[in-house]
């Protein structure tokens, strides 16, 4: 029998509780709070995306099936899905954020000396970031605010990718009907990094990115480009 300590408390063992509440008293996050604490709501929403819970209700009764067992996974009291909607709703969501970047620089450290998986002709010593947007369908029934089409509800989520390291280190959702070009003033890039995208940003890019000066290398084609794929992964449905 198992007497060691759970895979989710393992995995949150590496977190810096330090460097996570200078985050929430940068912000008073706990200012007020009776029982569930910005730490528990992370370890809340940090399990769910982790076990790919489907719902509040769903997270709220995978909790609850062995509720002996939430202070070994660092939970100092059960969760509730009211409680956890009000905190999601009225909390900082800056909490959070600075809370990721310390991790993502964590990570790029750990990432420094890795090569490049995509063979781009050159050793690129420099950062490779990869910019794209994505339509996410809703339900309009459901979300009325998030009207697209005459009939149809739908979030456009912006993702910035270190190419090099896998990791998504800027990310945010507009209206479905808002143009991608402009995004392109929120982002902060590295000096020196090269920036990929698709053609639906390149009309408008050099206007957008005067700001960025010599910290932006741009490689831009008038011709119609042409490409194959070099690589090709077989994707796992299961997740």
């Amino acid at each position: 029998m198992n007497q060691g300590q759970t895979v989710f408390a393992q995995l949150i063992r590496h977190l810096s509780h330090n460097e996570f509440r200078r985050c929430v008293d940068r912000y008073q996050g706990n200012r007020g709070v009776r029982a569930f604490s910005c730490w528990d709501q992370f370890l809340a929403m940090a399990f769910a995306q982790l076990t790919f819970r489907e719902s509040l209700r769903d997270l709220e009764d995978s909790l609850g099936a062995l509720p002996t067992k939430l202070y070994h996974m660092g939970f100092h009291h059960r969760v509730k899905r009211s409680t956890l909607a009000d905190a999601n709703e009225r909390r900082d969501w800056r909490i959070f954020a600075d809370f990721a970047h310390s991790l993502i620089h964590l990570a790029r450290s750990l990432y420094s000396d890795s090569a490049l998986e995509i063979d781009f002709g050159e050793d690129l010593s420099a950062a490779l970031d990869a910019l794209d947007a994505t339509v996410i369908d809703l339900s309009l029934c459901l979300f009325p605010w998030a009207q697209f089409r005459v009939a149809k509800a739908a979030v456009k989520l912006h993702t910035l990718l270190e190419v090099r390291t896998n990791i998504p280190v800027f990310l945010d959702i507009t209206a479905g009907s808002g143009h991608e070009i402009n995004i392109l003033d929120m982002l902060i890039l590295q000096p020196g990094a090269y920036l990929v995208m698709d053609r639906g940003y390149i009309d408008t890019l050099i206007a957008s990115c005067r700001s960025c000066g010599p910290h932006l290398r741009m490689m831009v084609t008038k011709h119609i480009m042409r490409g194959g794929a070099k690589h090709e992964r077989p994707i796992d449905y299961n997740g």
